[in-house]
């Protein structure tokens, strides 16, 4: 089962953070020139609350979450070509009841292979009341 990541009612500034990998192989998605989507809905709701647009972030991050922007022979200097996207929340999109909520990725590519790409594994939210 996946982690939950952890947000507070009402915020306006928390940050996720993620590396498109291939399920299949566990190899790097080069994600440059594509557009990132994250639709976020209450889990077991069909209606997406919003939409968080993706900031694709140059460089390689490694298992132990050090950045990089070139290994032997590659380099990743090109935002999105290590894989590595951030969405960032805005204001009022957390005042939303505590709870369980998801958000899955959707990665459109550029020309000249075009085309649309959803992660199969939501992410996994856990929103608490503000103090």
């Amino acid at each position: 089962m996946a982690s939950k990541i952890k947000l507070v009612q009402g915020d306006t500034r928390p940050q996720i953070k993620c590396v498109i990998t291939d399920a299949n192989t566990g190899d790097i998605v080069d994600i440059a020139g594509s557009t990132v989507l994250l639709k976020f809905r209450a889990s077991g709701s069909s209606t997406v609350l919003f939409n968080l647009t993706g900031y694709l972030q140059s460089g390689y991050e490694d298992a132990d979450g050090n950045v990089t922007q070139a290994l032997p022979g590659q380099a990743y200097a090109v935002p999105g070509s290590g894989g590595r996207v951030a969405f960032q929340f805005s204001t009022g999109q957390l005042n939303i009841p505590a709870g369980q909520y998801e958000g899955e990725i959707e990665v459109t590519f550029p020309a000249p292979n075009a085309g649309i790409q959803t992660v199969y594994s939501p992410l996994i939210f856990q929103v608490r009341k503000q103090f």
